[in-house]
């Protein structure tokens, strides 16, 4: 079941891409880079500081519940947010590197706590999983704000193609955990 999803998610993601590429080739040969500044959005750089911390963020409360939770279903999740976050670190990173010649590490704790998202997720109880879970799912929701904050002023394929592809798999995820929340918690 799993793989299928992934599957299907995949040709979606495939398909979102091809759709906008070239349209977004023609927007990137018409905007110079810094315009988004003037209109007070968020321009590509910062959004790929905030990304790598808020990723870092995910990553902090999925390490949490790797060791406060018993559920299976909450172990292999925190494990492919982990997984995945680095992944996404690592390219938010690299293309830092690659267009603007920034090489400066992020440090989440010097980071506005609104954009990391971190929540003291608690004891190990009986309870910790419908708090990890309910914070994921605000984390996640937060994602998708900025991801969908990013998409329209964005000149870059890349971070467009990434922001329309996590989207969709933020909402699925956040579908499975009130999912979850409702099975085991009402």
């Amino acid at each position: 079941m799993k793989v299928l999803f992934q599957s299907i998610l995949f040709i979606v993601i495939v398909f979102l891409f091809a759709l906008t590429t070239d349209r977004l080739n023609q927007i990137e040969q018409k905007s110079p880079m810094g315009q988004n500044t003037q209109s007070g959005r968020m321009d590509d750089r910062e959004f790929l500081s905030d990304v790598i911390a808020h990723h870092e963020g995910a990553i902090a409360m999925a390490y949490v519940a790797l060791t406060h939770s018993s559920r299976p279903e909450i172990i292999d999740f925190a494990n492919t947010v982990i997984t995945m976050e680095k992944k996404n670190i690592d390219a938010a990173y690299t293309w830092r590197r690659d267009w603007y010649g920034d090489e400066a590490h992020i440090f989440i704790d010097k980071i506005d706590p609104k954009i990391t998202m971190i929540k003291d997720l608690g004891e190990k109880d009986s309870n910790f999983d419908a708090r990890f879970l309910k914070a994921m799912i605000e984390h996640h929701e937060g994602a998708i704000k900025m991801l969908s904050e990013i998409l329209v002023p964005t000149a870059k394929p890349e971070i467009h193609s990434m922001a329309t592809s996590a989207i969709a798999g933020l909402s699925q995820d956040i579908i499975i955990m009130k999912q979850w929340l409702k099975e085991w918690y009402e």
